[in-house]
């Protein structure tokens, strides 16, 4: 028999990021620059926009790199917005809290 090795699978997620801007419940008239904080660790960010509060079917979603990002298609009406973050491994943390914005 060869000796004995030992290995650890990381299945620790990142945490989830904090939503920087637009501020939560704000009103908008001009197409909004989406930010959030840079989690150490974090190669992907996954943010999704959607027009109702369950995500249920988003009206944008995107694979990201980098924070911020600019969304051009949105038409008036409220909209929830989240991220999460993935590792290096391909762990995926949790969402973000959720933030409404109006788009008027």
């Amino acid at each position: 028999f060869s000796a004995a090795s030992s290995f650890t699978i990381d299945t620790t997620p990142p945490p989830a990021p904090v939503l920087i801007s637009p501020a939560n419940n704000i009103q908008m008239y001009k197409r909004p620059l989406f930010s959030w904080n840079k989690i150490s660790g974090a190669t992907k960010y996954y943010i999704e926009i959607d027009n109702n509060s369950d995500f249920s079917s988003p009206e944008w979603a995107s694979l990201k790199t980098e924070t911020p990002h600019r969304v051009t298609f949105m038409r008036a009406g409220t909209y929830y917005w989240h991220v999460r973050a993935r590792d290096t491994i391909g762990n995926w943390g949790s969402w973000s809290t959720t933030f409404t914005l109006i788009f008027r």
